[in-house]
């Protein structure tokens, strides 16, 4: 081995678990209460999507730093309830983007400011202390109800896709983008 135990524990300290974290939702778009925020049973993280500049030069394909695009989109799978609490809290955005709801289609629209959300996923330490904060700008919705209905014992488990412009990311340690 070429590092002591004591030496890769220390180096590593607490690593960061997966199931301590919240997502909260904040924006003219819609409101959604804290009874919603907890039926988030997972959602996937934010990434920059990467291009580097090639050039071919001399018989050499030279890379060179290009941009960084940190628009994209994650995904929020919720657990329905008997409710519909959460469909009619994304009925009731999509209801703003392209109205039509229970009756007839009249494709009316709100504004993009009163359409956009923001998402803030905060990740924590084993005692609730948040580590990373990753914030979601200028989110926009789409759906997958989640359910096939059959014969099957499960749950309705609906995806909210948030398609955002930008997000922003913090550290406790002090590092941000």
């Amino acid at each position: 081995m070429v590092y002591s135990y004591s030496k890769v524990r220390d180096a590593l300290g607490e690593s960061q678990s997966v199931y301590h974290w919240k997502i909260t939702f904040s924006g003219e778009g819609v409101e959604f209460d804290e009874n919603l925020e907890i039926r988030v049973t997972g959602v996937s993280l934010p990434a920059p999507s990467i291009e580097h500049t090639e050039i071919q030069i001399g018989g050499y394909t030279l890379s060179q730093p290009g941009k960084v695009n940190k628009s994209g989109e994650v995904t929020a799978t919720f657990v329905e309830g008997t409710d519909a609490a959460v469909l009619n809290k994304i009925h009731e955005w999509l209801e703003k983007y392209w109205s039509g709801g229970n009756g007839d289609t009249t494709g009316k629209q709100k504004t993009a400011k009163e359409l956009y959300v923001d998402a803030t996923i905060q990740q924590m330490d084993n005692a609730d202390n948040t580590t990373q904060v990753f914030t979601l700008i200028d989110c926009l919705p789409s759906i997958d109800y989640g359910a096939e209905l059959g014969q099957d014992a499960g749950t309705q488990a609906p995806v909210l896709t948030l398609k955002y412009n930008d997000y922003r990311w913090g550290s406790s340690t002090g590092g941000s983008w």
